[in-house]
């Protein structure tokens, strides 16, 4: 970036703001000059014409506003101003900024004066007013390409910008109103980010967005994830999302193992991974728009789809970036976007979790090691969430027993099936009931194998044989044997949610939603 060298006027409407680099001071000062000049001209008329004479008299009055340039002596000052070269291009320009975009996107005189209008208008506060001034009504603090055609030499070079299809509209740097067709009464606005990162003011991510960098070369990714992120490090001209699967609904959108893959991706790809939590489609642009700017991949949690594999319609459509997608569809398309293979995020295994749960808890206040093995293998929470857990049980009056311990585990998963089932509140007790000796072994034999199903899991060896599955029972019986009793006198006992599912909302005449229904649960 090039220092700030002395100027005639000033850059700024507001005194005291900055801009390091040199062209880009350049721009700003073109508006900021050329606005004086045409309100010096605009107050020496008789009365402000309405919108209407205003048009049909500029044709006639455009000698007469040029010879007052060159008459008045105000508007002689502003013009020799204006008429000032711009600076040397700089050989190196650091990315993101207002001359990278100019060389990047070649970008006509009139283009970049109009950016430079938006931009100076988006970070200057006192910018509205002048600018509504301009254009003959107090409430249009927005500029306009017809203001820009106006202030602008040569009107006709602006043509081309009269259209969404030019690459400061498609890339997110300028806005318009999506509902409204582009014309020359058009606001045109900017993100206040984006502004940010073509002023240059800012060396890291901007707020609300986290850079991870990757800290190694990427081997410690599946081969599936590395061979995705080669594929990720050609050039591209559309955005291409990767969708990230997750093992559970228990794995945080930031957690550990979401985290070890994007700087896994980062190695191999070289670029950072900006992270943004946010699923409303203007913001979710604006974050595109600043990761290309930046030379970032984006990572984007996708707002639930429900049973929908396709989104309606995308947040953005024409800016080249990668996308990492967490999405809970089995399938995830996106209109615009190529889809590359899907990745899954790698899972801490039983004894990760069993180790992470002994270390989060201070000496002589953890829980039992059976409680402890019990969780890791019923739970397979993430490691910020253990240790979220421990540090709120850490805080509670007295020690942590193996109830407790289990109770705050349960409130964290919170798993809820939604319409598809309903929670249960178990209304009876053991000596409630009564059966004939061969079932109430087996029912003793249940609440045994469900007790220490953890223990031969994880001590055996036994989950890595049935990939730590639970235990299916089927109670059988014509009605009022006691089949729904037995169940909620099982559930008390083990300290369990019960859950009842109502069949008539998972059973569906339409092909493939039984399955999905199903899959729900």
């Amino acid at each position: 970036m090039q220092a700030i060298s002395r100027t005639p006027e000033a850059t700024w409407f507001t005194p005291g703001l900055r801009v390091r680099d040199a062209g880009t001071e350049y721009w700003v000062r073109q508006a900021v000059l050329r606005l004086r000049r045409e309100l010096c001209w605009a107050w020496r008329q008789p009365q402000s014409p309405d919108p209407l004479t205003d048009a049909l008299d500029r044709s006639r009055l455009h000698e007469q506003r040029v010879e007052f340039f060159e008459r008045d002596e105000t508007a002689r000052h502003l013009t020799a101003a204006i008429a000032w070269p711009p600076p040397a291009a700089p050989g190196d320009c650091a990315r993101g900024t207002l001359p990278w975009l100019e060389r990047e996107l070649g970008l006509a005189p009139a283009e970049i004066f109009t950016l430079a209008l938006v931009l100076m208008n988006t970070w200057d506060a006192a910018a509205g007013e002048v600018i509504g001034a301009a254009q003959g009504d107090a409430r249009r603090t927005l500029p306009t390409l017809g203001l820009v055609q106006r202030l602008w030499d040569e009107p006709g070079t602006l043509a081309g910008l009269a259209s969404r299809s030019s690459p400061l509209f498609r890339l997110g740097i300028l806005r318009a109103d999506p509902g409204e067709a582009l014309d020359w009464r058009t606001p045109l606005s900017m993100s206040p980010l984006v502004a940010q990162r073509l002023l240059g003011v800012a060396d890291g991510p901007p707020a609300g967005f986290t850079a991870i960098h990757g800290n190694s070369n990427g081997s410690e990714l599946a081969l599936g994830a590395r061979l995705v992120a080669r594929l990720a490090c050609e050039p591209i001209s559309a955005p291409h999302a990767i969708r990230l699967r997750a093992a559970s609904s228990l794995t945080l959108a930031d957690g550990a193992g979401v985290r070890r893959l994007l700087e896994g991706f980062s190695a191999i790809t070289g670029r950072p991974v900006y992270t943004f939590f946010s699923s409303r489609p203007p913001e979710m642009q604006t974050a595109a728009t600043v990761c290309w700017l930046d030379g970032a991949d984006l990572y984007l949690v996708m707002p639930a789809s429900g049973d929908a594999p396709e989104m309606a319609s995308a947040p953005f459509t024409d800016i080249p970036i990668y996308v990492l997608a967490l999405s809970d569809s089995e399938k995830l398309a996106v209109p615009g976007w190529r889809m590359l293979p899907t990745v899954d995020i790698p899972v801490s295994d039983l004894k990760e979790r069993m180790d992470c749960w002994k270390q989060s808890f201070a000496p002589g206040t953890a829980p039992p090691e059976a409680a402890l093995e019990d969780c890791a293998f019923r739970f397979r929470f993430d490691g910020a969430v253990i240790r979220e857990i421990a540090g709120a049980l850490g805080r509670e009056p007295g020690p942590v027993s193996r109830e407790k311990l289990a109770a705050a585990c349960r409130q964290r998963a919170a798993a809820a099936p939604g319409s598809l089932a309903v929670r249960v509140r178990p209304r009876f007790e053991s000596q409630e009931l009564v059966l004939p000796p061969a079932q109430q072994r087996q029912f003793e034999e249940l609440v045994t194998a469900v007790r220490t199903l953890s223990t031969v899991h994880a001590r055996w060896g036994t989950g890595r044989v049935w990939d730590e599955a639970g235990i299916s029972a089927l109670f059988a019986g014509p009605p009022g044997t006691g089949k729904t009793m037995a169940a909620e006198v099982l559930a008390a006992r083990l300290g369990l949610p019960m859950f009842r599912v109502d069949l008539s909302q998972v059973v569906n005449k339409y092909i493939g939603e039984t399955e999905k229904n199903l899959r729900r649960l």
